[in-house]
Order: C-alpha cells, then structure tokens, then sequence
C-alpha cells in the first residue's frame, strides 16, 4: 500500500460519513484552488469543494473503499477503487472507480478526475442510480440516447444479474 495524497483522500472518505472532523481533514489535502471532476461536472476552489463533499457524503449511512495505487514518474497518482456503501435511504450499492490527481507543488491535490470503471465480471457501473452499460436496449431504465446506457435503480439492476 502507498501512502500518497490520494490514498489519504479515499481513505478519509470512509470516516468523512459519519465524522465531521475526518471531511475537514479531507478537505486540507485539496489545494485552494483544486478542480475535482466527476462524470461531467466539476467543482472548483475551496468553497465549490466542501459543498459538494458535504453533499455527496450525505448521500452515504455508511462507505468502505479497497483500493491501490500508482505513482508515474510525471507525479501523476493513479488510484484505482472499489466501494461497498449503503446509502442514506437504505439502499446497497458498489461502484469502482479510477482517480487521477495532479498535485501542487505542496503536495495538495490541485486536479483530481473521477472516472466509472467496470465492476469484475459486470457491466454495472454507478453514482447514486446504477448506470448500466445496455448493448441490448433490455434493461427497463431511462435511456440516454446515443451513449448505449440506460439509468437504472439498484434492483432493477439486480434482476439483471
């Protein structure tokens, strides 16, 4: 296991659920003017970053991340993640993701990129509803068209399986 930026940042996420001080700590490893992007939105400087950490973390009862990464020689971190989280309504839900952060000359995240990565042996990839890759039109949810994806809820996707 590494012990860079990005490691500090997922691992504090699992505390930042339920413990206020571990988003605070969360948040100092992010320069002041960092941009995270997730999926198509993105957020930028201090203020932009704790709103939507504070949102995004209120969406989770409770979280736990497996990851590893890889540090390139351009000091590019590459983390990749899976998550298991039960969610504020109840719902269980998995995700894996591959992050990758740039940081300042401090050592602070001043770039981090979120992108969805396919779940073993699935095609099920997720934030907050499942997003299912669907070649076959056949899975019940709303389509998004041209993309080749439909967004589904966690059972719908379940009866996939």
């Amino acid at each position: 296991m590494t012990d860079t930026t990005i490691d500090g940042s997922i691992g504090l996420s699992d505390r930042a659920v339920h413990d206020n001080s571990a988003l605070k700590e969360l948040l100092t490893l992010l320069a002041s003017d960092a941009t995270v992007r997730i999926g198509p939105g993105s957020v930028r400087g201090c203020a932009a970053n704790a709103a939507f950490s504070r949102a995004h973390l209120a969406t989770f009862a409770d979280s736990r991340h497996y990851w590893d990464t890889a540090v390139f020689e351009d000091g590019t971190l590459r983390a990749e993640w899976a998550a298991a989280s039960r969610m504020a309504d109840g719902q269980l839900m998995a995700v894996a993701r591959v992050e990758h952060a740039q940081l300042d000359g401090n050592g602070l995240i001043a770039d981090l990129r979120n992108e969805f990565a396919r779940l073993h042996g699935q095609d099920v990839v997720a934030v907050g509803e499942l997003t299912v890759v669907d070649p076959s039109g056949d899975y019940g949810g709303e389509r998004e068209e041209g993309l080749g994806l439909a967004r589904v809820t966690p059972l719908q996707a379940a009866a996939v399986g």
